[in-house]
Order: C-alpha cells, then sequence, then structure tokens
C-alpha cells in the first residue's frame, strides 16, 4: 500500500523546476535588499559567483543546508523563500521580477534603506499612500512586519 504522503515527481529529480525559480528570485531580492554583491554573498557561503548567478536564475538547485546558511547571512526566515510556493502558479510572477529589478537600482537601493529604517506604523501609511496613488485598489492588511 502507498503512504498518502508520498509525492511522485514525473520529472528528473536532477533538473530543476518552477519551485527553484522562485527560490532563486527570492536570493536576488534578499541580496538586493542588502545590498551586497554576488562575489560577498559567494565568499560568505563559500561558492563562487558564478553559483550565486545560477542559483539566482533558477538554473541550479539550492540545496536545503545552502539555503539554511543564505537565510542567515540575511536574517531571514527561511520561509521568505518559499513565499508563493505551492500556489498554482509557482513561476517567478512579472510582479516579482520588478521588484527585484526596481530594488537592483540606485533608486530602489535609496528607498528601501529609507524605508527600513522607518517605524512599522509610518511603513504602512508610505504604503497606503502608495496604493492610493498608484489607484491598485488593493485591500490587504497594511501591517508590515518589522
Amino acid at each position: 500500500m502507498e503512504n498518502v504522503n508520498t509525492v511522485h515527481l514525473a520529472h528528473n529529480p536532477r533538473r530543476t523546476t518552477d519551485v527553484d525559480a522562485v527560490i532563486g528570485a527570492r536570493l536576488r531580492l534578499a541580496r538586493a535588499n542588502a545590498g551586497l554583491s554576488q562575489t560577498i554573498v559567494a565568499e560568505q557561503l563559500g561558492v563562487t559567483f558564478q553559483q550565486i548567478q545560477k542559483y539566482e536564475k533558477g538554473s541550479n538547485r539550492i540545496s536545503a543546508a545552502t539555503l539554511h546558511n543564505i537565510s542567515l547571512i540575511f536574517g531571514l526566515p527561511i520561509t521568505f523563500f518559499f513565499d508563493d510556493v505551492g500556489k498554482a502558479d509557482v513561476a517567478p510572477n512579472q510582479a516579482l521580477e520588478r521588484q527585484v529589478e526596481l530594488a537592483m537600482t540606485k533608486r530602489g537601493q535609496k528607498l528601501l534603506g529609507v524605508f527600513q529604517r522607518a517605524s512599522p506604523k509610518l511603513q504602512a501609511s508610505i504604503v497606503a499612500l502608495l496604493q492610493a496613488a498608484a489607484g491598485s485598489g488593493d485591500d490587504e492588511d497594511l501591517e508590515l512586519d518589522e
């Protein structure tokens, strides 16, 4: 009798998946938010910067141990890298890619730095103001994690 919790992968287990691409995009976002280069992150992990590039593109899988070390480097819960995983479409969406691209610019770095120094209440007010200005109509709870 088969265990009901068993997951069968219909693909080659060595081949990367959309989940790997989501995790890689989250790595890129975390690195951009921290203002660290691929070289610095690579040195801290004991790999080459080319390996970081492959992780970020989703062309190489990140082992559980390496992902744990990455979460320690950035001071993020490991669950950060799995946001959006498990939803119907786990491929990195265009909104996430635009966020990563913005975070990689000088303007994005400055914006993130100032935003991170603001109080949680001020952050929520800024988000509400930007949502109203952009007409997003997003009714999501504006309480932000510290």
